[in-house]
Formats: C-alpha cells, sequence, structure tokens
C-alpha cells in the first residue's frame, strides 16, 4: 500500500468515527434511563480509544511515530485493558 492512499483510509475512519462520537455527545443524558447513560458513556469510552488508535496510524503513516514509540496499551474504562498497535504498525510496508 502507498503511504498517501494508508493515510487517507485512517483519515477517512477518523472523520466518521469523530462524527460518531459527536452523534453521542450531543444527546442529553438526563433524558436518559441509567442503563442507557451507562451504555453511552461506554460506548464514548470505546469511540475515544479507537480514535486515539487512528490517530497513531496516521502519525505512523506521517513519519511522526514509530512502532516501538506507539502506546503499550489503552484503558478505555477501568476494567478494560486493550493491547497497543505497535505490533499491527510493524507488520506495516509502504511502496514509496
Amino acid at each position: 500500500m502507498k503511504r498517501a492512499d494508508y493515510i487517507k483510509q485512517q483519515a477517512t475512519i477518523l472523520k466518521k468515527l469523530c462524527d460518531q462520537r459527536d452523534k453521542k455527545r450531543s444527546c442529553d443524558l438526563m433524558q436518559l434511563s441509567s442503563k442507557q447513560a451507562q451504555k453511552r458513556s461506554a460506548d464514548l469510552n470505546f469511540l475515544g480509544m479507537d480514535i486515539e488508535r487512528t490517530k497513531e496510524r496516521i502519525a505512523f503513516g506521517l513519519g511522526l511515530l514509530l512502532p516501538e514509540n506507539a502506546r503499550k496499551e489503552y484503558r478505555p474504562s477501568s476494567f478494560h485493558r486493550y493491547d497497543g498497535i505497535g505490533k499491527e504498525l510493524e507488520k506495516i510496508k509502504f511502496e514509496d
């Protein structure tokens, strides 16, 4: 994959994720039941994690981030833990 195509693809994904986040944020939590509000909060936490991962992919594509400097883990909530994307980035080779 070409570097420019990778960056464009990740930028498109980032835009979609930010739009989803903004749509979920715009809802008034006071109008939701407590279970709905908790789900909305969890969804926003996971969207935030996905946004940060995508930002790292873009930084890598731009040459601003090396795979070994990527986050080691993501914690979207107090009890969830996900590995970072360093190994994913190491596998990517660009056709320059």
